[in-house]
């Protein structure tokens, strides 16, 4: 429960710290909670002297401020975190330098954004043996396929969130190699305004999705339309999959399939809007509609969906 409302408080987290200093009747639970999961802001009200004491105390490092300069970071490179578990960085600088000296074999979390000065995924992940989590962020390079060849090593991914910026749109066979990540329980391919996943043949979507045997979330949102044979290749592959989300369109010719069929452990379903045929009013397209309206899988809502939506679509008119 301390820990739930510490996560309320994280705009407020310098004050948390300092009063965690300071205060006699600050509890010991609070504090050990505070200083396990701890940014570089907090270590900013700490003496010099006693900044590598807290340092030992982190399981986790998150540095989100936008304004801060990897000049502005100096003062920590010499600090040592034995005990870090997961590091998150991001998403407008870019601190490759600090980034490397802070991935140690045993991380198991890490979210980055890869800028142009980190130009070898291979070296860059090479030293990772037990990270489960990874959410990374590519800007300004083309080297997909040299990222995704780095990654299908890391064979203990439970969770992988990838962000591509590119100028041009991203096939399926460019990411192939992610294939070899059995063990993922989630994949996200997150939209970039420049770049989208295109469509591949159903043999090729099958083959991909068959990689992935143990998938219980799936975010499509790189798509520009969530096909019908996307759903049918993802369906048949990851047959535990509990959540599907993408914040584009859904063809609409699969929805009664969903249900009972296709997903069987369906929980939660969120998309950007359906692509509706000439007569979206049929029985079968509004049968399918009510049975996932009040199985509690899908909400009818109007408006634009945020990708922060809980269960929700954006429905068509009929």
């Amino acid at each position: 429960m301390i820990q739930e409302t510490l996560g309320w408080l994280l705009y407020d987290r310098k004050t948390l710290f300092q009063a965690s200093l300071v205060c006699r009747s600050w509890s010991w639970v609070a504090s050990d909670l505070l200083w396990r999961h701890g940014t570089f802001l907090a270590l900013s009200i700490l003496a010099p002297s006693e900044r590598q004491k807290f340092a030992n105390r982190f399981r986790s490092l998150t540095h989100n401020i936008w304004d801060f300069s990897p000049a502005d970071l100096c003062p920590y490179y010499g600090l040592d975190f034995p005990a870090l578990k997961s590091v998150s960085f991001g998403p407008k600088k870019d601190h490759g330098l600090l980034v490397r000296k802070l991935l140690r074999p045993e991380l198991l979390e890490l979210h980055y954004r890869f800028g142009d000065s980190v130009n070898a995924p291979v070296d860059f992940f090479a030293r990772f043996t037990t990270i489960r989590s990874l959410a990374v962020c590519v800007i300004g390079t083309s080297a997909i396929n040299e990222m995704c060849d780095s990654l299908r090593r890391l064979i203990t991914l439970e969770y992988l969130e990838l962000r591509i910026f590119e100028d041009r749109d991203i096939s399926f066979s460019e990411l192939m190699d992610l294939r070899q990540l059995s063990r993922l329980e989630t994949f996200a391919l997150n939209p970039s305004k420049s770049s989208r996943l295109m469509s591949a043949t159903p043999e090729e979507e099958k083959r991909f999705f068959d990689g992935f045997p143990n998938l219980l979330r799936c975010n499509l949102g790189m798509c520009r339309v969530v096909r019908t044979a996307t759903l049918i290749a993802i369906g048949q592959a990851c047959r535990r999959l509990t959540s599907l989300e993408t914040d584009t369109s859904l063809e609409l010719s699969i929805t009664p399939q969903i249900p009972d069929t296709l997903f069987p452990e369906l929980q939660f379903l969120m998309v950007g809007s359906v692509k509706a045929p000439s007569r979206p009013d049929t029985y079968e397209y509004m049968d399918a509609k009510q049975k996932m309206i009040s199985s509690g899988i899908m909400r009818q809502s109007s408006g634009k969906i945020k990708s922060s939506a809980i269960v929700s679509t954006a429905m068509p008119d009929a």
